[in-house]
């Protein structure tokens, strides 16, 4: 399965809840991130994290690809100068 498809399932499943909500669950479940150390429940904690970054995508309605690879650019802009 490609990791585009897995995105997309992502947003599929991702329920109705408003855009502060999905904001506010991203910014505890980095938190959470941020705390552990055992690479198992890292692993899912990332997992639930890009979660949330693809229902927050499909809640804004945002090109995921085109704003990395947009963001990509800038980076090697910003390393580059």
């Amino acid at each position: 399965m490609h990791f585009e498809d897995i995105w997309n399932e992502a947003e599929k499943l991702s329920d109705n809840k408003t855009d502060l909500e999905f904001i506010s669950s991203l910014k505890e479940e980095i938190d959470t991130l941020e705390k552990l150390t055992d690479p198992m429940e890292r692993a899912e904690s990332m997992g639930s994290v890009l979660f949330l970054l693809a229902a927050l995508s499909k809640a804004y309605n945002i090109n995921v690809a085109a704003a990395l690879k947009n963001a990509i650019t800038n980076r090697k802009i910003d390393i580059y100068e």
